[in-house]
């Protein structure tokens, strides 16, 4: 532990644009965020680490979504697109030399892109999408040595939706990452193959 740790402290604020029409809507959203006394675990002696107030980071991205929906006789018809670009860097350090100042902050992806299809018949839904995540890098140092790959994953999701007076019934299953793809988002972490979800929620 360390009784002495300051919590961090920051600054942020984004800006956005949104334009709809009937079939069609879209927006663009840039955030920015400082953060004073930011907290990393670091190595104190030998094998044991402890929580430091060690530097100051500077984030900043776009998020740009855009969708497109249409219905053809009573089946509603869906595209969504997203795309996120995000800058996380170390801009001040306590520790001298540190090599990770103007580096990009580990496990953050710099990229991800979105795409989803809908297809909606009365009260059962299909949906389909994949998620692309950037390489991320797991030392400070951002060597290449330490990248971790992106990756793509697929997840489909089937829904039905029953209406009884005022209260809604709504039943769905997902199979997510059905491609199986073997991936890690923290190095020597895989995550799970194909896996199946499921549940209910009731809306009084």
């Amino acid at each position: 532990g360390n009784p002495d740790l300051q919590p961090e402290q920051g600054w942020n604020g984004e800006v956005g644009l949104k334009y709809t029409t009937q079939f069609f809507t879209t927006q663009a959203t840039y955030y920015w965020q400082t953060i004073e006394n930011f907290i990393q675990w670091v190595p104190v002696s030998g094998v044991i680490w402890s929580p430091q107030n060690v530097k100051q980071v500077s984030v900043q991205g776009v998020d740009i979504s855009a969708g497109f929906y249409n219905t053809f006789n009573k089946v509603l018809l869906g595209l969504d697109l997203g795309y996120l670009f995000n800058t996380s860097r170390v801009t001040e350090s306590s520790i001298p030399g540190d090599a990770s100042i103007g580096k990009q902050l580990i496990y953050n992806p710099q990229n991800k892109f979105t795409i989803g299809y809908t297809m909606q018949v009365r009260s059962f839904r299909f949906l389909i999408g994949s998620v692309f995540t950037g390489y991320v890098y797991s030392r400070s140092d951002n060597s290449i040595m330490s990248i971790v790959d992106g990756f793509v994953v697929f997840n489909t999701e089937a829904s039905y939706r029953l209406d009884i007076k005022k209260t809604s019934l709504e039943i769905h299953v997902a199979v997510l990452n059905f491609t199986n793809e073997n991936y890690q988002t923290i190095k020597n972490y895989p995550m799970p193959g194909i896996n199946f979800t499921t549940g209910l929620t009731l809306i009084l």
